[in-house]
């Protein structure tokens, strides 16, 4: 895939999210791309916006105006971002934009009853463990890595995280959107 990415700093640091407990529905996930054999990892947690939980919806909301704020700002900030020579509108940007919130959709792509997900990369070192802080219930540092993932965080398993923006990244066919990495869970 050909594109560009931009890192985002604040106070010259990568800007952090402490995120509540929030269900992982399919607990860390293993993918393994047909292609090129290249396995990545992964962990969805649930905004769990339409249950009641007041602290979730609150997180929702100001994820919501997170993917907002990134839309108007690559319309305002169009030529830096190297779209084509027209200004691109607000609905062509929502079209190309990958949220950070993802809401639940059924195969014909409407929506469903089900709560939208932050998805997040965990990315392993060479010796395979995840280079991330993870704890247990009991608040015992526990090591993560690629034997013991699904273990550590299981299919429904409720999990607090520290996500890094690591980056917002833009292809060559017009997309955008935000990575995310896990720091601490």
């Amino acid at each position: 895939y050909q594109g560009n990415f931009v890192n985002i700093m604040y106070d010259g640091k990568i800007p952090n999210i402490i995120f509540p407990k929030m269900i992982a529905p399919f607990g860390i996930s293993r993918f393994e791309n047909k292609n090129d054999s290249k396995v990545s990892y992964g962990l969805e947690t649930s905004l769990e916006e339409k249950s009641g939980n007041n602290e979730l919806k609150a997180v929702y909301d100001k994820c919501i105006e997170f993917d907002k704020f990134i839309i108007d700002s690559v319309q305002k900030n169009w030529k830096a971002f190297q779209y084509d020579d027209e200004k691109p509108d607000l609905k062509q940007l929502k079209k190309a934009y990958s949220p950070m919130v993802r809401p639940s959709l059924d195969k014909d792509k409407k929506p469903t009853d089900y709560s939208s997900r932050i998805k997040s990369a965990i990315i392993p070192n060479k010796e395979r463990i995840f280079p991330i802080t993870c704890f247990d219930e009991n608040k015992k540092n526990i090591e993560i890595n690629t034997d013991n993932f699904n273990k550590v965080v299981s299919p429904k398993d409720e999990v607090s995280t520290v996500k890094l923006l690591r980056q917002i990244w833009f292809m060559s066919s017009g997309g955008f959107g935000t990575s995310w990495d896990i720091k601490q869970m």
